[in-house]
């Protein structure tokens, strides 16, 4: 892949485009071998998003013992970095490569992650939600681009079957993540998060193919 074939998902509008390919496509096509691996990267990613927009204020509050007030911090730090690092990332996939930008993307997940984890301090912590949203800011656009250039799959079906895997952990994900924590800690819930983000880093080259 070039780094021009993710231009049209890294627009504003890029989720309504994809939405045109998911009602236009005829019917749902079985991923094949590479479309599964950007299934669970996509998986990955959507499990992260979703989780940093229901979960991290909980997290700030309860487990970092920030006040109400300043619980949002988490989720307006990773939502800006996501913003800033989506609108820079196809000058990155042009320079650097799809696969080497979401094998970056994965480190950068789990690193923050990492810190949100292990840190016990807003700022700590709030940084840790920053370097999440870089992390997962290009995988998606990424994964749906990778989706529409398959070679065996139409462009709409591609998409399709990618955007269950997406879409799907963005929503059921965090409910999982509530079942998870009231048997666990809410750390241990970021973990698994973070186990996910390390398949974006490993199933990188996927992108190449």
């Amino acid at each position: 892949m070039t780094g021009g074939t993710i231009a049209p998902f890294l627009l504003l509008n890029w989720q309504s485009t994809i939405r045109t390919h998911v009602m236009g496509a005829p019917g749902l096509a079985l991923p094949n071998s590479a479309l599964l691996l950007v299934g669970i990267i996509a998986l990955a990613s959507g499990l992260g998003e979703g989780t940093a927009l229901d979960w991290s204020a909980v997290y700030l509050h309860d487990v970092v013992g920030t006040a109400q007030s300043d619980a949002t911090l988490g989720y307006t730090g990773f939502s800006a970095a996501m913003v800033i690092a989506r609108l820079n990332a196809d000058s990155l996939v042009t320079r650097l490569g799809s696969a080497t930008v979401a094998r970056l993307s994965g480190f950068s997940a789990v690193f923050g992650i990492l810190l949100i984890i292990c840190g016990d301090t807003l700022p700590l912590v709030v940084v840790g939600f920053v370097l999440m949203g870089v992390g997962y800011a290009a995988v998606l656009p990424l994964a749906f681009s990778r989706a529409a250039a398959d070679r065996a799959v139409p462009a709409g079906k591609g998409i399709a079957s990618v955007a269950i895997f997406a879409y799907g952990a963005m929503t059921l994900g965090p409910f999982v993540i509530g079942i998870l924590a009231e048997a666990t800690t809410m750390r241990v819930c970021f973990l698994m998060v973070g186990l996910f983000a390390v398949s974006v880093a490993v199933l990188a080259p996927v992108f190449e193919q």
